[in-house]
């Protein structure tokens, strides 16, 4: 993992833990994105299916003035997104994840999240490297989360698939172990 990105994550939380008490939104998040900061941020949320469990880490989770709880994540970018910027299906995956493990964790959702991206931007150096900010509001489903969470259980319970003719993985691994 780059220490870059992990390094504004950590500025990024402590800044973020200065407007919680507040009931505020940064400012550099205002009339970006709705609501207020969660009140508490959880560590982790976790859900056990039969013994298969799904955790993950909320970056931060605003919750909306009718009490829905919307996941907000950080991306730390080298350029700005695209105009037409659709959001990385990875990244997609992710915020249903978080939608799915907060309504488990019996918190109300409404269906949407927020990926706020964080790129350089030109100016005075001297004055501290500037950042822009840039949010994209997207509609998660919990529902894909969790059909996606049990074909990764099913995968992983089932039998072993055959090597693929083609994977060099499968390849490197029989030549290996001598077959």
């Amino acid at each position: 993992m780059p220490s870059l990105p992990n390094g504004i994550d950590i500025v990024l939380k402590k800044y973020m833990n200065e407007y919680r008490p507040h009931g505020k939104i940064p400012p550099f998040l205002e009339g970006k994105v709705s609501g207020k900061l969660i009140e508490f941020l959880p560590k982790s949320l976790s859900m056990n299916m039969d013994g298969n469990v799904l955790t993950g880490r909320l970056d931060e989770c605003l919750v909306l003035e009718d009490g829905h709880h919307v996941p907000l994540d950080h991306k730390t970018k080298g350029f700005a997104p695209k105009e037409d910027h659709q959001v990385h299906e990875a990244y997609q995956l992710q915020m249903d994840c978080y939608t799915l493990l907060l309504q488990h964790n019996g918190h109300k959702v409404n269906g949407i999240g927020y990926i706020a991206y964080y790129y350089p931007d030109i100016g005075e150096l001297h004055n501290g490297i500037p950042f822009k900010v840039h949010v994209c509001k997207l509609k998660t489903n919990p529902e894909k989360a969790l059909e996606v969470f049990n074909a990764a259980v099913q995968c992983l319970q089932g039998n072993e698939p055959e090597s693929g003719k083609s994977c060099e993985l499968c390849g490197y691994v029989k030549k290996r172990e001598g077959n």
